[in-house]
């Protein structure tokens, strides 16, 4: 159980310190109409990390019958999910 909490507490600190370098790089260089800027950025490397990890997870829970990672699994997929809404919504 222990182990499970762990995994729990690396991903969400994973996406916590990932969502304030994109918000730290927005402040500082906020970019144009005609030009991203590093926040953008850094969210279109975001997305392609997520999709990497879900697989990783996926494999790990999936393929090699671990449970541990399940947990994880099922964040990695909210958060693509929250990503897809957020940018059919925008």
């Amino acid at each position: 159980m222990t182990f499970k909490l762990k995994k729990i507490g690396q991903t969400v600190l994973f996406y916590g310190v990932l969502i304030l370098a994109i918000t730290i790089g927005q402040r500082i260089d906020p970019g144009g109409p005609c030009e991203p800027g590093l926040g953008m950025m850094l969210t279109f490397l975001f997305f392609p990390i997520c999709i990497i990890l879900f697989v990783w997870n996926f494999y790990q829970s999936i393929i090699k019958k671990r449970k541990d990672y399940l947990p994880s699994f099922i964040i990695h997929g909210l958060v693509i999910i929250t990503f897809c809404v957020g940018v059919a919504i925008s």
